[in-house]
Order: structure tokens, then sequence, then C-alpha cells
């Protein structure tokens, strides 16, 4: 899981890794939403998710503040 804000496909993905390597280009809010509803396969790359979007809320609302 890879977290880009303003990511645009400029080519197709070289694949360079033993592994699948899978390349989709979506917003957060369909990210979190394909995670909830079990599209993302690796626990991984759900947990790097969830703290993305952690990370994304704390810049919004600073940790401790309402």
């Amino acid at each position: 899981m890879f977290f880009a804000r303003g990511a645009k496909r400029v080519a197709e993905p070289v694949q360079v890794d033993l592994a699948p390597t899978t390349v989709r280009l979506m917003p957060v809010e369909d990210a979190v939403d394909t995670m909830w509803k079990g599209g993302v396969g690796e626990l991984a790359s759900a947990a790097a998710l969830a703290l993305a979007v952690l990370r994304i809320n704390s810049e919004i609302t600073p940790l401790g503040e309402s």
C-alpha cells in the first residue's frame, strides 16, 4: 500500500518484484470503503491504510482536541 496525495497515472506499472502488483488510484474514502467490504486482502495493506487515515484525521483535528 502506498498513499500519495494528488497521484496521477502516467504509465503502466513495471513488474520488478517477485510478487504480483496491482496499482489502483482511488480517493481515500473509496479505499476505506473497499477495505471495510473485504476488498483489501493483505493485513499489512489494511493496517497501512488505517494508519494513513489516522494521520489524515490528525491533520484536520490535532490529537487530543475535539
